[in-house]
């Protein structure tokens, strides 16, 4: 995946036209770390934010190599500006995930306290922006 970010956005000044993140293949990555961690675990829920096109692209290299890693992902779509917290980790519970993986951007870094509040394992993917 390259996700372009506006130069200036960025706080990037001078003769610079783009800015390319490089993340292709690191959700493999991530999934594999993340199992380590938390052992015997397979049941994994993804939290992310649907109205943004970034996260849809890492969500789906998660869906992509999880069945090789036997994980079993449950979408949990938020939507802003006011995201659904309560029924998204409901929706996990039901689905008893057994973790949380969190696709951070600029609307759910507003809310990562409460995010962390939800109780579960949380496996937040620093530093990935959108």
């Amino acid at each position: 995946m390259i996700g372009i970010l506006s130069p200036g956005s960025a706080g990037l000044r001078g003769n610079i036209t783009g800015l390319a993140l490089l993340t292709h293949d690191l959700s493999a990555k991530r999934l594999e770390l993340l199992t380590e961690v938390v052992q015997k675990k397979s049941r994994m829920a993804v939290l992310w934010d649907a109205d943004a096109p970034g996260p849809k692209i890492v969500f789906d290299e998660y869906v992509t190599v999880a069945p090789a890693m036997n994980l079993q992902l449950q979408s949990l779509e938020v939507r802003g500006p006011t995201p659904n917290f309560d029924a998204a980790f409901q929706a996990a519970a039901k689905g008893r995930a057994q973790a949380l993986i969190t696709i951070r951007n600029p609307l759910l870094a507003r809310y990562m306290e409460q995010i962390a509040r939800g109780g579960w394992l949380c496996y937040v993917l620093c530093g990935q922006r959108f």
